[in-house]
């Protein structure tokens, strides 16, 4: 069984309201997706898989590669993110990241692809089993930039977990098994429920 989050960010504490929310927001997506062309689709959508990517180059590169950014906004992403502090101690925005990322942890990766995201400010990201190969600490840096980051307070977020506290703060979640929608409630629903 895998759950998948659709977090609209709306605040709404009225559990009653969380089907009509599922279809709204599957409507909009689609509909959103149908009807745009890719360059659009891509500028507005950011995928943090389980296992990021990173390329050779810079810290900057990685995050800005066609330099659309200055240095103020990327270093609040990763203030963000919580990964500022580091990135000063290995020598700032030109420091050197290997090929895939191979001198970053695979939680520093996610937190540099949190911070990706937020410098883009998409309004939507999906985020497949992003804490799955991360320590205790750095899921809990994950879910704190998630709860607390201004960007992301404005974004839909789609979040694929197996684990429950990774989504618990979620305004919907959607229990998909063998491919199909099982059940789809508000977290408190659910928690009663087992």
């Amino acid at each position: 069984t895998t759950n998948m989050n659709i977090n609209t960010n709306t605040n709404n504490t009225n559990t009653n309201s969380s089907t009509n929310t599922t279809e709204h927001t599957s409507k909009q997506i689609i509909s959103l997706v149908h009807d745009m062309d890719i360059e659009t689709c891509r500028s507005l959508i950011s995928v943090i898989p389980q296992d990021p990517h990173l390329f050779s180059g810079s810290v900057r590169y990685n995050l800005d590669p066609f330099q659309l950014y200055n240095d103020d906004e990327i270093w609040r992403a990763l203030d963000d993110a919580h990964i500022k502090e580091y990135i000063h101690s290995i020598g700032g925005l030109t420091s050197t990241v290997e090929e895939q990322g191979k001198n970053f942890s695979v939680g520093q990766r996610q937190l540099l692809s949190l911070s990706r995201a937020i410098l883009r400010k998409c309004k939507y990201i999906l985020m497949d089993e992003v804490s799955a190969s991360v320590d205790f600490v750095t899921d809990k840096l994950i879910q704190e930039t998630i709860r607390t980051s201004p960007i992301l307070k404005e974004a839909t977020i789609i979040t694929i977990a197996h684990r429950l506290r990774t989504i618990a703060d979620s305004d919907l979640i959607v229990v998909i098994n063998n491919g199909k929608v099982a059940e789809s409630k508000h977290p408190y629903e659910l928690l009663q429920e087992k």
